[in-house]
């Protein structure tokens, strides 16, 4: 039990801590990328083992959760949750990265908000208050201080570039869209065992064939926890998540913990140091959780 007798946990609450706990375990993916790139692999090589091994991990586990088999609805959302959403953001960022740039490619990427703040309105009919513009507006602007430090431009900017860096940022911001239209028909074992599949067959064919997973141990071994911390786990608490929440528009501002706790890893592991305006980030961010989260849907 995730709370006692005594204190009742609103489903709403219940999912934006869902969301937290997902955020936090997001942000170690720069260390699993910056390991899995110093022992060979590509980006699409390790967004190909993010979502295979997730599925690997998740379809047992939906074996006995009896909640592999699905009829063609549950089906084609999780089809389309994996095909439009995951596999082209995988896509799109991994090429806008080498375009941009970290710090541009990272700005580019928290356009998600957006993208879902417009969609909950058009698809799911949800109101905008005060509160949540302010809330989103000083997310944006946290996250993108957050990462940059001020320093907006590490490369020079092209429009292919601008392209990659906006789809990553719509397509990430659709995943919460999609997840919770796929949730109306299932549960989130079905949802990340389906999506991962169409997701990993669509990432397969943009790179190589993975024979490197055969030849590596320190490889495959990074690629099999990346799957796990990053993908199964996340995902499914994510997804789970996402149907507790009232208002999906909040969901991007929850997950954004994670820039905060990435932050922190940098400080510890790779001993980064933090510019003012960093900080300034990191506090404008937690300032737009808390408030989002006191602005709970009655």
């Amino acid at each position: 039990m995730l709370f006692s007798r005594n204190l009742y946990m609103s489903e709403d609450k219940k999912g934006t801590l869902a969301i937290l706990v997902t955020g936090i375990l997001w942000s170690s993916i720069g260390v699993f990328v910056a390991e899995l790139a110093a022992c060979g692999s590509t980006p699409s090589l390790t967004a190909f083992m993010r979502m295979a091994f997730g599925f690997l991990f998740v379809f047992p586990v939906a074996v006995i959760k009896n909640s592999v088999r699905v009829d063609r609805k549950t089906l084609f959302a999780c089809a389309m949750l994996g095909l439009l959403a995951h596999a082209p953001f995988n896509i799109c960022y991994g090429l806008s990265v080498p375009a941009n740039g970290v710090a541009l490619a990272a700005v580019l990427l928290y356009s998600a908000p957006v993208f879902t703040a417009v969609a909950s309105r058009i698809l799911f009919g949800e109101k905008f208050t005060l509160r949540k513009y302010l809330a989103l507006v000083l997310n944006i602007v946290g996250c993108i201080l957050a990462v940059t430090g001020g320093n907006f431009f590490d490369a020079e900017i092209t429009f292919s570039g601008i392209l990659f860096g906006v789809g990553a940022g719509f397509f990430y911001g659709m995943i919460p869209i999609l997840g919770k239209i796929a949730g109306k028909h299932a549960n989130p074992f079905t949802i990340s065992t389906w999506s991962y599949f169409f997701t990993s067959i669509a990432l397969l064919m943009f790179t190589r064939p993975p024979v490197t997973l055969l030849k590596n141990f320190n490889l495959t071994t990074l690629g099999i926890f990346y799957g796990l911390i990053t993908a199964a786990l996340p995902y499914l608490i994510y997804y789970y998540g996402v149907q507790k929440i009232k208002e999906t528009s909040r969901v991007p501002v929850f997950a954004s913990i994670e820039l905060v706790i990435a932050s922190v890893i940098g400080i510890i592991i790779y001993h980064e140091v933090l510019k003012i305006i960093n900080i300034v980030g990191i506090i404008l961010v937690l300032s737009s959780i808390i408030l989002d989260s006191s602005g709970e849907s009655k």
